[in-house]
């Protein structure tokens, strides 16, 4: 999508990113004079776009989508988003997920090792 077309994305609450960024970068507007980045920092639209005024920032802007991983050590398998008991401030959990983060693989193994149902 064009650099427009992202400014309107972020101002719904959307987050975006480009073809320059890393897979884990991503940037929203908080309002229309503030951007934030993924690491939480904020910057006004106006100093974030005047250092990105080559033409390259024009386009190739897309909707970010975060991508979750099974947890098991060196495994690159895409899992669903795994839903979170609370932010970790209401239950003695700390904000553990619900459901293990694993791969079906990963998971069938550790239910084997540990003997679960």
């Amino acid at each position: 999508m064009t650099k427009d077309e992202a400014i309107q994305q972020m101002l719904k609450g959307e987050k975006v990113t480009h073809t320059s960024f890393t897979e884990e970068e991503w940037i929203t507007m908080t309002s229309p004079r503030e951007v934030l980045t993924e690491d939480r920092y904020t910057s006004s639209t106006t100093l974030f776009w005047q250092h990105r005024d080559h033409p390259t920032f024009s386009s190739g802007w897309s909707i970010w989508k975060e991508i979750f991983y099974c947890h098991t050590k060196d495994c690159k398998e895409e899992i669903r988003e795994p839903v979170m008991c609370c932010s970790g401030r209401e239950c003695g959990c700390l904000g553990q997920p619900i459901d293990p983060p694993y791969c079906l693989e990963h998971y069938e193994e550790l239910k084997q090792k540990h003997k679960l149902n």
